[in-house]
């Protein structure tokens, strides 16, 4: 098998390769298949698109598109309408990122092809079907894959526009861009950098230069109008988005606290066991790079700190093999036959994005492979082109030896490299997801039985606990005090609480739990815990992880109720 050699017609352009695209679709959609089987739990911010997406089903739009968590609308208002026909709203969220997770590779192809020639995005398209993180988010209920596929069609439609010059491409690139950004703020990024390129290319006189631009401006603002208007009237002044404002990219917000996720698990229900008084000691898995930016490092610091953390995200999605060949792919000439403006009107983008990860860490501190994950789809013609030119490298050494002999073309040999880069993806890609998460998952299902499926809300820093407990949650505020004041309020019934994670949250209720006396049994009783062991690499010890789940005393009862009740 060897990377297709596609056929020229008459007029000197190449055939779509159809029949090639269609086996990476059904490649892909097959990889997605077992890695949807292998997913083990709801994603982080699941619950909260399943709220928005009941509200959209409700009629209630404005409610939606207000909700607390500021979440753009096209995707949640999707899993609204994959729920007609999918009776589980969680099978429909992840059906609707399943079905443009699998169509993707199709405009990464046709991006692809223009600047690295046929052979080269078949291989993109090819790696992006077997990737890792595109396998795992396009099964998720996540707006990533919806984000990502709307993102790609916007920058190859952008590319199409300034290459072909149709006042109909250009509005398609601004269509994408702008129900990209209905899904996520950042997809308006496309128009910034397209809109100047189509003004200053002097190919075309200002009049066509004038109307392709503003065609593209036009389909970008047809359908972001309308909620940029409505949020704004919302919060009371103009906004593009409630998700992040100039505060925080600057770093003069508060910057919230996010929790580490342990890597492994193993599973362990019990009841009441493990004393409460016992001192458990501060876990360091905060980066220090991070923790560094939070207590004032000088600015430059700072941003050195985040250009090597938006550096290391970005490859450890990437994949480090991956990487070194797009860095052959970036400094080849000879695997690029296209002209080379295609590729730096693509690199003009990867930097934009580049500046936007990096202000995200300076201002806010986070960043995590969802934030990375388009600039890894997008630089996969590049990873694509060193492949290909590695092959041009080693095919002449490969006819040296008989056993390789039949592998020394050129298109034979950079088969083989993908087949092997493919290989070396594929354990990470079908490693089961979110292992370490499960006790999340028991605890939820545990308070779910013992309640009979109440609707008391419950407190907690885990809203996938929340989720299968079939409740609301109450975020942990930082105040301890405040956080039991507000549960009872609210008619709280239980507390979940991972304590060796939780001082990220609330340092005050870390104190309180670990302290040998104190005043948490006049708030909590425990009733039950889970726990798994965290496990590093190379190492045989484990430590192992407490997830508490506490019954709320009430001052004007504080005998504890029977289980069940």
């Amino acid at each position: 098998m060897s990377i297709p050699q596609l056929p020229v017609q008459a007029d000197g352009t190449r055939t779509i390769p159809w029949l090639w695209l269609g086996v990476i679709v059904i490649a892909a959609a097959a990889v997605r298949g077992v890695v949807w089987g292998l997913t083990l739990i709801i994603g982080a911010d699941g619950p909260a698109f399943l709220e928005i997406a009941a509200l959209f089903g409700k009629g209630e739009v404005e409610a939606a598109i207000g909700h607390s968590t500021h979440y753009h609308p096209l995707y949640p208002a999707l899993v609204s309408l994959a729920s007609r026909w999918i009776e589980s709203p969680q099978c429909a969220g992840e059906a609707v990122s399943f079905f443009f997770g699998v169509l993707t590779p199709i405009p990464l192809f046709f991006l692809a092809r223009r600047f690295t020639g046929d052979a080269v995005a078949l291989a993109a398209a090819a790696i992006l079907a077997a990737h890792p993180i595109a396998a795992r988010l396009s099964v998720d209920l996540k707006s990533d894959s919806t984000y990502v596929f709307l993102f790609v069609c916007s920058v190859w439609f952008s590319w199409e526009t300034i290459s072909g010059r149709h006042k109909a491409l250009a509005f398609l690139a601004g269509l994408s861009a702008g129900l990209a950004y209905l899904t996520r703020p950042e997809g308006l990024g496309v128009i910034l950098v397209a809109a100047p390129w189509l003004l200053l290319d002097r190919k075309e006189g200002w009049g066509k230069r004038l109307a392709l631009a503003g065609t593209l401006i036009l389909g970008a603002l047809l359908p972001a109008t309308p909620y940029a208007v409505e949020i704004s009237r919302q919060a009371g002044e103009f906004r593009i988005t409630r998700k992040k404002s100039l505060s925080d990219f600057i770093g003069k917000a508060e910057r919230p606290a996010r929790l580490g996720e342990p890597r492994q698990a193993e599973g362990h229900a019990g009841g009441g066991e493990i004393r409460i008084g016992a001192i458990l000691p501060l876990p360091a898995q905060w980066s220090p790079a991070r923790e560094s930016r939070r207590e004032g490092t000088g600015l430059i610091k700072r941003m050195g700190l985040a250009t090597l953390e938006v550096v290391g995200e970005f490859f450890q999605n990437y994949h480090v093999l991956l990487g070194a060949f797009l860095f052959i792919g970036v400094l080849s000439t000879r695997a690029l036959p296209r002209p080379r403006s295609a590729e730096l009107f693509l690199g003009l983008l990867c930097l934009l994005y580049f500046a936007v990860l990096f202000l995200l860490v300076v201002g806010v501190g986070y960043l995590s492979r969802r934030h990375v994950y388009p600039l890894c789809v997008i630089a996969l013609p590049w990873g694509a082109a060193g492949i290909r030119e590695c092959a041009r490298w080693i095919g002449p050494h490969l006819a040296r030896v008989a056993f390789t002999a039949p592998f020394a073309s050129e298109s034979r040999a950079a088969a083989l490299l993908l087949g092997g880069m493919v290989i070396i993806l594929a354990p990470k890609t079908f490693y089961p997801h979110r292992l370490d998460q499960l006790t999340q998952r028991e605890a939820g299902l545990w308070i779910r039985a013992v309640t009979g499926g109440s609707d008391a809300p419950i407190l907690t820093h885990m809203e996938k606990v929340a989720y299968y407990a079939g409740c609301k949650q109450i975020p942990i505020q930082k105040d301890y005090g405040n956080s039991i004041d507000i549960a009872r309020r609210r008619g709280a019934r239980y507390a979940a609480i991972y304590v060796e994670k939780v001082h990220r949250v609330s340092p005050d209720l870390h104190k309180a739990l670990t302290e040998p006396e104190g005043r948490l049994s006049e708030d909590l009783n425990l009733v039950a815990s889970f726990r798994h062991y965290e496990r590093k690499p190379l190492s045989r010890e484990a430590k192992k992880i407490h997830l508490y789940v506490f019954e709320i005393l009430y001052p004007e009862d504080p005998e504890l109720p029977p289980k069940g009740e």
